[in-house]
């Protein structure tokens, strides 16, 4: 993460990355980064078994800073991040992946 990033915790399993001056496809790409570095870091519980762990993310882009909110940014993250949940976990989506599917559903 950058300086001028923030990363904190956002529900009990939940985490929000704030990343100024990132288009979609950068964010995307940290967002990929991070979900192979914590796929590859295995934790080793007190019995000595380790258990993989995983994770799912959202992303979205504050296209429109006049006319959106920062809450409906979290929205149209969190929708993404259930939609990564829903594909399997493991993987990162993005709000704009949402409209494409449902674009598709309606074709």
């Amino acid at each position: 993460m950058r300086d001028i990033d923030y990363i904190g915790r956002y529900g009990g399993e939940e985490f929000i990355a704030i990343l100024p001056d990132t288009d979609l496809q950068n964010g995307l790409r940290v967002a990929e980064r991070l979900r192979k570095s914590v796929d590859n870091a295995d934790v080793i519980i007190r019995s000595g078994e380790t258990i993989p762990i995983t994770m799912s993310l959202g992303i979205a882009e504050l296209n429109d800073p006049e006319n959106s909110t920062i809450d409906s940014l979290i929205v149209q993250a969190d929708a993404a991040m259930y939609q990564a949940k829903n594909s399997g976990r493991n993987c990162v989506k993005s709000a704009d992946d949402l409209i494409n599917d449902l674009d598709e559903k309606d074709s």
